[in-house]
C-alpha cells in the first residue's frame, strides 16, 4: 500500500520533529519506508530518516507501508509530514 505526501514541515524540520516521526511509525507493526526521489529510507531507522533534513517545502514523497496496520500507519504517518509545521 502507498500513498504519496506533500511536504510541509521542511522550514520547520528538526531532529527532534524526526526522532518523533521514527517512534511514531515504530508504532506499528507494519514494514514502512519512505521513497525520497531515488533513496529509499526505513521510516523506522533513526540514521536513515536523517535524510529528510534536505526536503524542501512542496517536495513529495512517497509513504509505503506493508502489514496488518498497513492503512492506519499511513493515514497516521502522513498526517504528520504533511501536517507539522507551525
Amino acid at each position: 500500500m502507498k500513498k504519496e505526501v506533500t511536504i510541509t514541515f521542511a522550514q520547520d524540520c528538526n531532529p527532534q520533529l524526526l526522532v518523533q516521526f521514527v517512534q511514531e511509525a515504530n508504532r506499528f507493526r507494519s514494514y514502512i519506508l519512505l521513497q525520497q526521489r531515488e533513496l529509499q529510507i526505513n521510516a523506522k531507522g533513526y540514521l536513515g530518516i536523517l535524510h529528510l533534513l534536505n526536503t524542501t517545502v512542496g517536495e513529495r514523497i512517497i509513504l509505503s507501508a506493508e502489514g496488518a496496520d498497513a492503512e492506519q500507519a499511513l493515514a497516521h504517518l502522513s498526517e504528520i509530514l504533511g501536517s507539522a509545521s507551525a
